[in-house]
């Protein structure tokens, strides 16, 4: 199976340890390159490699709902 490139913007949650601004905290907008694995109904699977077996390295799982850019990457 080939895999697609694929560029995604997406906002994550963020947790910080000790007292903090209440208005410095909040969602952050991760950008992620990589090779779409899997492509189902209410996320996406991302992946660093994968073998000649079929195995993918470092997957991972992002809500589509926090996708807000996804574009295919012509390599």
């Amino acid at each position: 199976m080939s895999l697609k490139s694929v560029y995604i913007e997406w906002e994550d949650s963020c947790s910080s340890r000790g007292w903090k601004s209440e208005d410095k905290d909040g969602p952050v907008l991760i950008k992620t390159l990589g090779w779409l694995a899997h492509d189902m109904p209410h996320c996406v699977v991302v992946t660093t490699s994968k073998s000649s077996a079929g195995n993918i390295m470092d997957p991972l799982t992002i809500p589509k709902s926090c996708i807000k850019k996804l574009r295919k990457v012509r390599l």
